[in-house]
């Protein structure tokens, strides 16, 4: 009878043990991820609140980071003419290029012309960056091989400008 007891107390003892390492492993995995989303989160902000105040947005709906050779930061929204308009800001956050949406392609357009410049790929990611100095949509394609393609398209004309292969 005694010999029941102390295993029995020895499995609950186990078993407290083992919840209190899952909910320590639980714990530890959300605030791993809330560390590491942090940085980016501060970067939206900053760069939201810099594209308000200095190029008169009102309605931002989208933030997009971009990171292929150089950082830039987009956000879509409406311009102090109520123009559906684009901002793209440098990593430093000193320079803001703002861009009506009717002046250049689509994001979707943009998509559609990377899917069509390679084939057998699936678009990951998109943004807006400056390239040699002229905006531009950075589509990367994930590869059905496993490799990533990243093809620049100018805003304007919806030409590709660049493709790298990764």
């Amino acid at each position: 009878m005694r010999k029941k007891r102390i295993t029995r107390r020895r499995i609950i003892n186990t078993i407290k043990i083992l919840i209190l390492l899952l909910v320590i492993l639980v714990i530890s995995g959300i605030l791993t991820l809330y560390i590491s989303k942090r940085p980016l989160h501060q970067d939206e902000s900053k760069t939201t609140e810099l594209v308000q105040q200095y190029a008169k947005f009102s309605d931002i709906d989208d933030f997009r980071k971009v990171n292929v050779n150089q950082t830039y930061y987009s956000v879509s929204g409406k311009n102090s003419k109520n123009q559906d308009s684009y901002a793209i800001v440098s990593s430093n956050f000193k320079k803001i290029r703002v861009l009506k949406k009717s002046d250049g392609i689509s994001e979707a357009k943009a998509k559609e012309t990377a899917l069509n410049a390679v084939s057998n790929s699936q678009v990951e990611n998109s943004g807006l960056i400056l390239f040699k100095n002229k905006p531009a949509w950075m589509i990367s394609l994930k590869m059905q091989n496993g490799g990533y393609k990243y093809i620049t398209i100018n805003l304007k004309d919806g030409k590709v400008l660049q493709k790298l292969s990764v």
